[in-house]
């Protein structure tokens, strides 16, 4: 599945949620307000109908969302991962592959930066070396080809693209970083 699809795909949803939510709130701690939230049902641009499920740990915390588009059958799963009950980190996959990754971090128990990855269909050479590496980049088995990072705070957002360079193994030999031109960052050796 193409990222941009699924760059459209998310907001449409999100938004569509925001959309249908009642004018009279439940009074707080009735029955109502109680009970969590199963799954939505929203129109997106192309005119196809998308139920999204929701599912819950034992502790009551969103765990998983299963985006199902009801015209092609194609699904989207965002599973959530939770530290000491706030959320640190959630991946976007679809079927076949995990598409982006968000981390959270937080002050004071305030959320105060969102860092967002997508990522290309070739192996990264870093996987599984975190123990060498002490980076993240070691946990994702494909390239990060764009980050995103917002800071909650200044509401401001940077975003980074890479694209790379491949040996007929499909092994990255060089990483740019795109912009107004393409800037080499890292050149890749293999024995």
């Amino acid at each position: 599945m193409n990222t941009k699809i699924l760059i459209c795909f998310l907001p449409l949803v999100l938004l569509a949620c925001k959309k249908h939510q009642p004018e009279i709130l439940p009074e707080p701690n009735s029955p109502e307000q109680a009970k969590p939230l199963a799954s939505t049902r929203s129109i997106n641009s192309n005119g196809h109908s998308i139920l999204v499920s929701y599912n819950y740990n034992s502790l009551g915390k969103l765990y998983q969302e299963i985006s199902k588009d009801e015209s092609t059958g194609i699904e989207m799963f965002q599973e959530y991962r939770h530290k000491d009950g706030m959320l640190y980190l959630s991946d976007i996959s679809d079927e076949q592959r995990k598409l982006s990754k968000i981390n959270y971090n937080y002050e004071q128990n305030k959320l105060v930066k969102m860092r967002y990855f997508e990522y290309d269909q070739k192996l990264n050479p870093y996987f599984g070396q975190y123990d060498k590496l002490q980076s993240p980049i070691a946990y994702s088995r494909s390239n990060i080809i764009m980050s995103m990072q917002t800071d909650q705070l200044s509401n401001n957002t940077v975003t980074a693209n890479y694209n790379y360079d491949y040996n007929r193994a499909g092994q990255p030999t060089s990483m740019f970083l795109v912009g107004d031109r393409r800037k080499l960052l890292t050149t890749y050796y293999y024995e």
